[in-house]
């Protein structure tokens, strides 16, 4: 037994080998219904209709719960759904499901067909599994990690797998037509773990269905390379792996990968979390080729193939880029322009671009044809003279791949200035944002234009930026805690050679009040029963136009504005008449000025408002002598759902009444058994409220006993 194991073994690592992938990342179909809750195990279930019964798959989330239920087993049961109701719950084995013996698995040693069982026999029963012999618990965590991704890898591509390994079952008794309800637990609770819960899925034994077919989009032609992609949100709901197929001539296909290829996610890479990718690598660019994929699924069923596309491994190398450039004024007043390159077979030819902006943006072609492959000079015979001319040299081969040479400046000689700016406006908002605005300047070399600005028309100019804008605008943000009311500014135009304008006329801004007004301040108070009566000594501020009076519960944060005063009117008293009774009011009153500018607050009134505390009678009181129980049944009613509670009082033969009972909402009756015979017993009640209200005494009920 020992060697039948050994050859199982490396059998195995064999196709492991093959397969080449880190399983350890692994997210198989099975467990795309899992849950997020990590305190326990979760088994997720899934069911299928096939031609000789209902393929069962199921996997457990964790990898320590998975070794355990290899020992413990997993029992499997169904029940039956009819509309009048459901059968018990019948084992679907005699015995729990779990791994088959090693024995068992010996019989795949020479199936070369189908290697995953010897994958999943060396998960479950190998005592190595990993290229290195694991020391640390990080690597025996690893090892454990990647014997259950592997197994239930295996059980995913191969249904055969699974049902040896111990996570799947067909179910060859159930009958077409019927609806069954299926569920899967741990056959023995899991012991110093986490707990297992019970996976279900319910569903008609049907003709089985027509399986899906992946979709390819269109396909991504690269350098010797045609990358394929299909989409990941629709794929990963039917299928585990995909088979991917190239034909030459659309009729015949052949696999590029003998294993199926799986792709898992990399969170790193945005293009992953979208897209399933596979790359073709290609030996000739420009040779096309068909391309379709099959899909695999949970049950180790593959689909029909998908679409077919077609793509091509195409040149994406740009020549190489043209050296040596330079720029010569010619007599005429003309540019010439040369340069020099290597030589390429596809080399197709070159293109000029100018730019008056810088040297890295705002080029434009300046001809319309390409030149020819030999060219190696070219002349601009309309140079702007009003600004700089910043030349390169596009070099384009036959597939469309370009590169573009360092750029070479040429610049005419230009002593004059442009003219001074006119029309400057401005002006500053509340929040201190300036905004001043010119005509833009007649010349076409200009620049851009450079702010001055001063405190005060005689004083020295400041520029207020670096360099010049190339706007006819201007946007600040100023401190308005100045002493000064005014700010002034001036404008200059430059120009491509840096001459400089004459300034503009200046313009005085003027900066708005930013100043609140003066507190105003509570000077009295007065409260009564139905009205809060307030004065108060009004803002010394000369540019108050009201003074605003906000009023919150205690026990609230959000101020309410009750009353608006206008000023210049002398009125400093205000009545509150809004308010709820016994509530814990706060008030406060701040003054606006003429620009909205609003005072600090005043201090804080804390007041209470006061409270009639005499609540509502009960509605209906009642004391009748039981003569059979030898007892008095109280009851009594009330509509207010503040009530609390409802205490009963008692008086014996005329004496003074004495607390009998106190009776909780929402309790309305009271049976008093503490009577005697011969006795005159007289009852009354009162209610007590959650506000601290308490009723008047209800009527008075008398009751004599016999």
């Amino acid at each position: 037994m020992k060697l039948k194991y050994l050859k199982i073994g490396l059998v195995a690592w064999m196709c492991l080998s093959v397969i080449g992938i880190k399983a350890q990342n692994a997210d198989t179909s099975v467990f795309q219904q899992r849950a997020d809750d990590s305190s326990i195990v979760h088994l997720a279930l899934k069911a299928k209709p096939a031609a000789k019964g209902i393929l069962l798959r199921w996997a457990p989330s964790k990898a320590g719960g998975w070794v355990l239920l290899n020992k413990t087993g997993y029992q499997l049961q169904r029940r039956e759904l009819t509309e009048a109701g459901a059968t018990d719950w019948e084992d679907l084995s005699p015995l729990p499901v779990r791994p088959r013996p090693i024995e068992d698995w010996a019989t795949f040693a020479k199936d070369t067909a189908n290697a995953y069982p010897l994958i999943a026999a060396q998960a479950i029963y190998g005592k190595k599994f990993g290229n290195q012999p694991g020391v640390g618990l990080a690597d025996k965590a690893d090892e454990l990690s990647n014997r259950y991704s592997f197994t239930l890898l295996s059980s995913d591509l191969s249904f055969e797998t699974a049902e040896y390994a111990g996570l799947g079952f067909l179910d060859a008794t159930a009958v077409k037509g019927k609806t069954y309800a299926y569920r899967i637990f741990a056959a023995i609770p899991l012991k110093n773990y986490f707990p297992a819960d019970t996976g279900t899925i319910a569903l008609q034994y049907t003709e089985p269905e027509m399986q899906p077919v992946p979709y390819l989009n269109n396909p991504e032609e690269g350098e010797h390379a045609v990358t394929l992609s299909w989409d990941k949100a629709f794929h990963k709901n039917y299928f585990t792996a995909y088979y991917i197929e190239r034909s030459k001539d659309g009729q015949r296909f052949e696999r590029l990968t003998r294993k199926p290829y799986l792709q898992f996610d990399n969170p790193a890479l945005a293009e992953d979390r979208n897209q399933f990718t596979y790359t073709d690598s290609l030996v000739r660019n420009y040779e096309a080729y068909s391309y379709r994929i099959i899909g695999i699924d949970a049950f180790g069923q593959i689909s029909a193939p998908g679409n077919i596309v077609r793509g091509m491994g195409r040149d994406k190398t740009p020549p190489p880029s043209a050296t040596d450039v330079k720029g010569k004024i010619m007599k005429d007043g003309s540019v010439e322009i040369t340069w020099q390159t290597e030589k390429t077979a596809d080399l197709k030819g070159f293109f000029i671009g100018r730019s008056a902006e810088n040297s890295l943006s705002g080029f434009e072609r300046i001809h319309e044809n390409a030149l020819s492959g030999t060219t190696r000079k070219f002349t601009d015979k309309n140079p702007r003279t009003d600004a700089p001319n910043y030349y390169v040299v596009l070099s384009v081969d036959t597939a469309g791949n370009a590169s573009i040479s360092m750029p070479v400046h040429v610049g005419f000689i230009d002593s004059i200035p442009p003219s001074a700016p006119k029309g400057l406006t401005g002006k500053i908002d509340t929040a201190g944002v300036l905004r001043l605005s010119w005509k833009p300047n007649p010349e076409k070399d200009v620049k851009g234009y450079i702010v001055f600005y001063a405190n005060d028309s005689t004083h020295f100019f400041t520029a207020a930026s670096r360099e010049a804008l190339p706007d006819s605008f201007y946007i600040d943000t100023l401190s308005l805690r100045t002493l000064t009311e005014d700010i002034y500014f001036r404008v200059k135009a430059v120009d491509f050679n840096n001459n400089t304008s004459e300034a503009s006329a200046v313009v005085k801004v003027q900066k708005p009040d930013i100043i609140p007004p003066v507190a105003p301040q509570f000077s009295d108070f007065q409260v009564k029963e139905k009205a809060v009566a307030l004065q108060w000594i009004p803002s010394s501020s000369d540019d108050v136009v009201r003074h605003e009076i906000y009023r919150r519960k205690s026990d609230k944060d959000k101020w309410e504005l009750i009353k608006t005063v206008a000023s210049p009117e002398k009125t400093t008293t205000f009545t509150d008449t809004t308010f709820t009774a016994n509530t814990k009011y706060q008030y406060k009153i701040q003054a606006v000025d003429d620009a909205g500018l609003k005072s600090p607050e005043s201090g804080i009134m804390r007041i209470k408002t006061l409270d009639n505390l005499v609540g509502e009678a009960p509605k209906k009181f009642d004391a009748v002598l039981d003569t059979k129980a030898g007892s008095v049944r109280i009851s009594w009613d009330f509509s207010d759902k503040d009530v609390e509670r409802c205490v009963i009082y008692r008086a014996v033969n005329g004496g003074s009444f004495q607390t009998q009972q106190s009776v909780s909402v929402p309790g309305k009756q009271y049976v008093d058994s503490k009577i005697q015979s011969g006795n005159t017993y007289e009852y009354t009640c009162k209610l007590f409220y959650k506000s601290g209200k308490i009723s008047p005494f209800s009527v008075i009920k008398k009751v004599v006993v016999q």
